[in-house]
């Protein structure tokens, strides 16, 4: 064969070669697009900054996911065996969608009558920061409302002290109110919503917080004193300050999106114990709910719940060393920065500066 052919069959070979790669490479991309395209509901609020971060890092096979995505997706496995055993009757539901004023029944939507009304035909995150008071929150939403809220985790504790809702995540519309910590986790599980109840907390406390519910072992354990000598307290509080910073960055830039006008209800976790009646008032109005269970707030025992954390020897003691100044100064100066930044986000935030008080309210001094 003449050295002319050769190159020409060479040349068509490796023509050849080339379209079939970039076809191939459309068809790839041609998937991702079709997955990413997903909405559940297309007027929800998109978190694009985030999303973004979420499938670079997906595309990326060649990385680990983080931990918490690992835990979250596992959750869901968990969720999905709990509501193939879950059989709810007539009892259980709304069946027209209109709770009662007996503030001992609480239920679930009836989905086949969610247009009617149609203020239940709406996504709503109750979000804050782990250790501000979110699971105090649902218990309260569901004395006022009557409604049962979900959580786009699962916690067995939870489910079995009587949040039923916990096994229903973003997409189901037997419950109304959703727990979510982090936007970005809500990303990561495609949930989008039209409205979102920010609880703010002082930083300090929420680790404390979310500190003693781990080292406890229950929603309303505390750690012993012996546990904040230890360098674990020092790594837990370090990591949790930095990340309290990036999640309150990304719950602030949707509030203040102009898409997300009169959309963001933030209320002060301090408010809410001090003046729970009132601060629920706030919330039902600007959910555009009715206010007629409020009432259920001031019978004994109804306000606490099962998973408020009470005030013990162990969690308010005048005669011990502050857990805050047993870090190290670094750690603390880290805090303080957190603290400021924060302030200052919210003081930049239409209608936020009544709350940037909150993120010092009570600060140890060391």
């Amino acid at each position: 064969m003449s050295t002319a052919k050769q190159t020409m069959l060479l040349g068509f070979g490796l023509f050849v070669v080339s379209f079939l790669t970039i076809l191939s490479r459309r068809h790839d991309f041609s998937n991702i697009s079709n997955q990413r395209m997903y909405l559940p509901h297309a007027h929800r609020h998109r978190v694009s900054h985030y999303r973004t971060k979420v499938q670079n890092f997906e595309q990326n096979s060649t990385k680990e996911e983080p931990k918490w995505m690992t835990i979250i997706r596992e959750q869901q496995a968990t969720k999905k065996r709990f509501r193939a055993t879950m059989k709810l009757n007539m009892s259980e539901i709304w069946t027209k969608n209109k709770p009662t004023k007996d503030c001992n029944d609480t239920r679930f939507l009836n989905k086949t009558l969610i247009d009617k009304p149609r203020k239940f035909n709406r996504r709503v995150a109750l979000a804050s920061f782990p250790g501000s008071g979110n699971t105090w929150l649902r218990h309260l939403f569901h004395v006022t409302t009557g409604i049962w809220t979900g959580s786009i985790y699962f916690d067995a504790k939870l489910y079995s002290g009587g949040f039923p809702g916990e096994v229903s995540d973003c997409r189901d519309p037997t419950v109304f109110a959703v727990k979510v910590h982090d936007a970005m986790h809500s990303d990561v599980m495609k949930c989008y919503f039209d409205e979102i109840i920010l609880v703010l907390r002082n930083p300090y406390n929420s680790i404390l917080s979310e500190f003693n519910r781990r080292k406890g072992a229950s929603h309303v354990a505390v750690a012993d004193e012996e546990e904040f000598l230890t360098s674990d307290w020092e790594r837990y509080a370090k990591m949790k300050i930095n990340s309290f910073n990036a999640v309150l960055q990304r719950w602030l830039e949707l509030c203040s999106q102009k898409s997300s006008k009169h959309r963001c209800h933030i209320t002060a976790y301090q408010d809410l114990v001090q003046n729970t009646t009132a601060e629920m008032a706030k919330i039902l109005k600007h959910l555009g709910l009715p206010s007629n269970r409020l009432r259920c707030l001031d019978i004994p025992g109804f306000k606490d719940g099962p998973f408020h954390r009470k005030r013990t020897k162990t969690t308010h003691n005048t005669n011990r060393t502050e857990p805050l100044c047993l870090l190290t100064q670094g750690t603390q100066e880290l805090l303080s920065r957190v603290v400021a930044d924060g302030k200052e986000k919210l003081l930049n935030l239409r209608g936020g500066r009544e709350f940037a008080k909150e993120l010092e309210y009570q600060l140890p001094t060391c």
